[in-house]
């Protein structure tokens, strides 16, 4: 258990690394409304979010607990929110090209989980009553988790924890698919009606929750907002957590068209003009420092960017305009043109060898999203082949070496130069960057060409088909 090894503060403080004394002032002698600062944001759709956000010291002690219990949490497969490997698009991308899509809100998702609730958690992390008291206190503000605390959103995904499961389970009784994303429930499904436990449509065409959905999401101690309750089939926009989904991931046109007005407007009339049209044209309840509008802009590019990927050319457009106009983003531009210029393998392979095995490898590996280097897809008539090559090998993670016999017995300068290339890249012996696949050769084959090769077995096209090849290297390279 997490805890159950910690009968004193001083045990507490070991086990999460942070100071006892730091602990012990927190939740002993400094006053609960000191230890945060509040301030409120407005909703989208209206209203103000109040953000409770922790003083520097308690906000390093909740990071502190939030990290240890990250080593034990592990989320159900529908839950995509404060988890690694999620967010709102790998959420979104679930339910892309369904017929129906579900979309429920729960209603003040942290302030939902009261100090009780959180102490059951840490009781049943192996705390003892006086530990799961003060880990409590420190992730709690005046009874409930504080949104802002870094501690909150884990917390909150283990309090909900049996919830997920009896939704996952509702879903798959329907043959439909079940997200949720910190409060957003989402389910999608490909064919047929969403069922009456999940969704029922009164005689006036509006969608209320059904009640099976209506009595989990109680029974768990959450409410679902009735106001942001809504079903939409695929004949009109389908929206998961901002991102579009009809067809595939994207952002709607109006984001992108919003997004080159900001940019442009940035270009007239300078950046303070354009944030007082932007904050004159788009009007905000509540009172909060108005951010440089570049940093709007900025943040509206990085989401393009999540959802339609870095390559997309309606994006490098924008980013092209943006950086005429506000020159510091050139460093995201270089970033992304280096991960653009990289890719996870080249192969290596003698032209007897294409059809048999080259370019159903090749294939195979983009069709599972590898990036790939094959002569077929780089190279166009006037194009210089030691520049394409240098260039490939200079991009390449791997090396991915076809090992036949007419490689073996042939003469060839550019197999010599590209084995050549990859192998200087290997800057130690656990730098691996040349993967040797055997294409119907044995050990002493190898052995008579390259007794290093001979060593580095990974994959045999001898035993095995190319699906199977390709399983071998995912599993060997730990990808």
């Amino acid at each position: 258990m997490v805890f159950e090894s910690c009968e004193s503060v001083d045990d507490l403080a070991g086990n999460i690394g942070v100071s006892s004394k730091q602990i012990k002032f927190l939740v002993y002698c400094r006053k609960e409304e000191e230890s945060y600062k509040s301030f409120c944001i407005p909703k989208k759709r209206g209203g103000q979010r109040v953000i409770e956000a922790p003083k520097e010291d308690l906000k390093n002690v909740q990071l502190a607990i939030k990290n240890r219990l990250s080593e034990f949490y592990s989320p159900p497969s529908g839950c995509y929110g404060f988890v690694g490997g999620g967010g709102v698009v790998k959420n979104a991308e679930c339910h892309i090209q369904k017929r129906y899509v579900v979309k429920a809100d729960i209603k003040d998702f942290f302030g939902s989980v009261n100090a009780k609730r959180v102490n059951g958690i840490f009781k049943h992390l192996g705390a003892s009553r006086k530990i799961s008291y003060i880990l409590t206190q420190v992730c709690t503000k005046e009874g409930r988790l504080p949104q802002g605390a870094p501690s909150s959103p884990i917390l909150s995904n283990m309090v909900a924890y049996r919830m997920d499961r009896q939704l996952i389970k509702l879903a798959n009784k329907n043959n439909i698919v079940y997200t949720r994303y910190a409060d957003d429930i989402t389910f999608s499904l490909k064919s047929g009606y969403p069922p009456d436990g999940i969704v029922f449509v009164a005689d006036d065409g509006w969608a209320w929750p059904g009640k099976e959905l209506n009595n989990i999401v109680e029974a768990n101690g959450f409410s679902i907002n009735i106001d942001k309750f809504y079903l939409h089939r695929n004949d009109h926009r389908q929206i998961v957590t901002g991102v579009k989904v009809n067809k595939k991931t994207n952002v709607s046109r109006g984001y992108i068209r919003q997004t080159r007005a900001m940019i442009n407007s940035i270009q007239k009339d300078g950046r303070e003009t354009a944030r007082e049209k932007h904050f004159n044209h788009y009007p905000r309840k509540g009172k909060r420092t108005i951010p440089p509008i570049e940093k709007i802009v900025w943040g509206r590019l990085e989401h393009i960017k999540n959802v339609r990927g870095p390559g997309d050319r309606v994006l490098k457009k924008l980013q092209g305009r943006f950086f005429r106009v506000v020159p510091e983003y050139k460093k995201v531009i270089n970033k992304d043109n280096k991960v653009l210029s990289e890719v996870d393998v080249f192969i290596c392979h003698k032209k007897e060898d294409k059809n048999r095995w080259a370019t159903p490898l090749a294939e195979e590996l983009k069709a599972r999203g590898w990036t790939v280097w094959y002569d077929e897809y780089e190279m166009i008539p006037g194009d210089s082949l030691s520049r394409k090559i240098t260039q490939g090998l200079e991009q390449a993670r791997y090396g991915f070496v076809l090992l036949s016999r007419s490689f073996l017995e042939g003469e060839s300068v550019w197999l010599r130069r590209e084995l050549g290339g990859l192998r200087a890249k290997e800057k130690n012996p656990d730098d691996v960057r040349v993967v040797p696949i055997w294409c119907d050769v044995d050990i002493e084959d190898v052995r008579g060409f390259d007794t290093v090769l001979a060593d580095q077995f990974a994959a045999n096209f001898r035993d095995n088909d190319v699906s199977s090849v390709v399983d071998l290297l995912e599993t060997r390279l730990m990808r």
